[in-house]
């Protein structure tokens, strides 16, 4: 019996080491996956907060891009005014000179009959 006994324990000892190894093999796994979600966790949220940034960095750029479109639809309203004032103006000066050609055209006559008449 004590033989018997003595096998017993001795089976109970090495299930007990086999149990400790397992045990062992299990904690050093679950510390080494813990580590590997912590970091990919803290990346994700790295990346949730760059993704958030980006989003807000868009939202401005296309509030950016819209006032800057309807400025330059303004500056191009401008320019068409513009443009036409100054084609109402050349004209204008146009005619401006032919009458002021005209007109010296006229005095050259006048002081040419004046000068023949004295």
């Amino acid at each position: 019996i004590k033989d018997l006994i003595s096998g017993l324990i001795t089976k109970l000892q090495e299930q007990a080491a086999s149990s400790q190894s397992k045990k062992a093999y299990c904690d050093k796994e679950i510390g080494e996956a813990e580590v590997l979600r912590n970091e990919a966790s803290e990346k994700v949220s790295q990346l949730n907060g760059d993704l958030a940034s980006n989003e807000a960095r868009n939202d401005q750029l296309l509030e950016e891009i819209s006032t800057l479109k309807a400025a330059l639809e303004e500056l191009a309203a401008q320019k068409t005014k513009a443009d036409s004032v100054r084609k109402e103006e050349a004209e204008e000066s146009a005619t401006k000179v032919s009458d002021a050609k005209d007109a010296i055209s006229g005095i050259k006559q006048a002081t040419q009959v004046l000068s023949a008449f004295y």
